[in-house]
């Protein structure tokens, strides 16, 4: 039924599109070729530029609605020019009920963001405090960079000790492939994108899509085999 309603409305645009263009063209000849009086002249010169902004108008939507199309029929919610957004994470944290899988390299700004006592930076606290259950994987410390490992180490150490309250809720692991992704995943929402460079890794474009997207799923059964080979902290 909806493919069939997607052919209905994309025959329709068309006959729309065919339809304001015949008009276009009509309303051009007899302003440039026609003979009329300069009075008409004017009315037909105004309906040719009204006419044409309809359908310059009218052919943007389609392009947007195809757009929109992909973007549904492959659940992708929003594509992030930035992975600091710390309010846009802050509602995924806030809305996940169940669980939340990460896979980062240090660590340390989402720990810095969600992760204190204080509120305003305790969204992650509070899901724990919620039940959610938290798995986070970090890179070891033979993959950081020198100038990173003081970030690394008290990013573990914070996360310890927000481990000795909530135990098995929060299990943090150190994984000894090359970091080359990103992964943010709650039951709901999943935010994947690559390490192009990690000294600007806040520049890396991400992709937000929901977790039952297909694309999402390569990147579920990646953390979950990293996940199984890592070493708890």
């Amino acid at each position: 039924m909806t493919n069939f309603k997607r052919k209905i409305s994309f025959r329709m645009s068309t006959i729309i599109s065919a339809i304001y263009l015949i008009l276009c063209v009509f309303l051009a000849y007899q302003l440039f070729y026609g003979e009329t009086t300069s009075k008409v002249e004017n009315l037909i010169g105004g309906a040719f530029v009204t006419m044409l902004a309809v359908t310059i108008q009218h052919l943007v939507n389609i392009e947007d609605q195809r757009n929109n199309e992909f973007l549904k029929k492959h659940r992708i919610i929003n594509i992030l020019e930035r992975r600091d957004d710390k309010e846009y994470y802050k509602k995924i944290v806030s809305n996940s009920n169940n669980s939340i899988d990460m896979m980062f390299y240090t660590g340390r700004r989402f720990v810095d963001d969600f992760c204190h006592h204080t509120e305003g930076d305790n969204y992650l606290v509070k899901a724990l405090t919620r039940g959610v259950k938290v798995r986070m994987l970090l890179a070891c410390e033979n993959n950081v960079e020198d100038s990173e490992r003081g970030d690394l180490n008290k990013t573990i150490e914070k996360l310890n000790k927000t481990k000795s309250i909530y135990n098995e809720l929060l299990e943090i692991r150190q994984y000894s492939t090359k970091p080359s992704h990103n992964i943010f995943a709650t039951e709901q929402d999943i935010i994947v994108g690559p390490y192009f460079n990690l000294s600007g890794r806040r520049y890396n474009h991400s992709i937000h899509l929901l977790a039952q997207a297909p694309y999402a799923a390569g990147y579920k059964m990646y953390f979950e085999e990293i996940w199984s080979q890592s070493k708890p902290c």
